[in-house]
């Protein structure tokens, strides 16, 4: 069989396929696509314990082009395409900002925001819960704890959403750059942040 988590038909009723790698496929390698898949619970863990055999600084976007040196045109430097050690001291540094203390001091913000968003649902007959509610939301606490400003974070949501959203459709090298532009349009405007923020230090992530 070969798995192709892109092919339209397969979100029609995945079950079936998902069942079929669990039980007769449980390492399987779609070699047109170049991506393992590993569908069965024991194997993830084993494979999650082997930071020796298993890495993540490729990428981990299914089918991009990969360059000369195998790396994935989706290996940006970000904590989710890194590996130890430098994964490690990453992680080190990004819990800081999720203690407790901190977490419980977000709840009465995350709380306006929630209500905020369900006021824009409010009446409509049908709405996409994921577009309109479950995505934005984790997007606007994290453009608030990266310190962007209200002004920008309608931007920096539509942003965010197009990465999320990625177009199976656009993994030639001809389109591969476009469909990367959301990405690189969000690294470049973090990376203005941060220069400001090294000048002007302030309490956000």
């Amino acid at each position: 069989m070969e798995f192709n988590p892109y092919d339209p038909e397969l979100h029609q009723d995945p079950y079936p396929t998902y069942r079929r790698l669990r039980e007769g496929f449980p390492v399987h390698h779609n070699p047109r696509l170049n991506f393992w898949t590993f569908p069965r619970y024991d194997v993830v863990f084993e494979a999650h314990h082997a930071p020796h055999l298993f890495i993540s600084g490729r990428g981990v976007m299914v089918g991009l082009p990969a360059g000369d040196d195998g790396t994935s045109a989706a290996a940006v430097p970000l904590l989710i395409t890194t590996d130890r050690p430098r994964h490690t001291q990453l992680r080190a540094l990004v819990s800081r900002a999720f203690t407790p203390r901190r977490v419980a001091r977000l709840e009465p913000r995350i709380r306006a925001i929630t209500r905020s968003l369900l006021d824009n649902i409010k009446g409509k007959r049908e709405f996409d819960l994921v577009r309109e509610f479950s995505a934005p939301l984790p997007t606007i606490v994290i453009a608030e704890l990266l310190g962007v400003p209200p002004e920008d974070q309608e931007w920096f949501k539509e942003k965010s959403t197009e990465v999320a959203q990625f177009d199976p459709t656009r993994l030639d090298r001809t389109r591969s750059a476009e469909a990367m532009a959301p990405a690189l349009q969000l690294g470049t405007y973090l990376a203005k942040v941060l220069e400001q923020r090294r000048r002007e230090p302030r309490d956000d992530l």
